[in-house]
């Protein structure tokens, strides 16, 4: 067998990528749209709407992985892009593309740095009815 080429490799990234993109699309439609239920547990294909958010977390953290490796892969095109032809202009263009670069990194860190809180009247944690003790005799 030949060894894989960087052609192959990012042929294989792609369809991989594709694939878990639509696996993505997929799991996302089917919580908003189709496991809606009223009052009651809805389920599909044997899944509860807890299970596909667990699916559709981790194929999020799969397609982020593979964008990643995209990028590495085709790293030095983006930066060459990035500062351009144009001698008089690359410094500037380059320090806007790394501060957009550093911005969005900023942004995918965010629910790290910024604390959670419960929101005002609802003791239950995950937006349903508030879970009440019968009082006292």
């Amino acid at each position: 067998m030949a060894r894989p080429n960087k052609q192959m490799i990012n042929f294989a990234l792609e369809a991989i990528g594709l694939a878990v993109f639509m696996a993505l699309v997929a799991t996302g439609f089917a919580m908003e749209f189709t496991m809606r239920g009223r009052g009651g547990q809805m389920t599909q294909m044997g899944l509860s709407r807890h299970d596909a958010s667990e699916i559709h977390l981790v194929l999020g953290i799969v397609f982020l992985v593979i964008v990643f490796l995209h990028v590495a892969l085709h790293w030095r095109w983006v930066w060459s892009y990035a500062k351009g032809q144009n001698p008089q202009t690359r410094s500037i263009r380059a320090a806007a593309f790394l501060v957009a670069l550093v911005l969005l990194l900023a942004i995918g860190v965010l629910p790290w740095i910024v604390p959670a809180r419960q929101a005002a009247g609802d003791a239950g944690g995950r937006g349903g009815p508030a879970m009440v003790s019968p009082p006292a005799r």
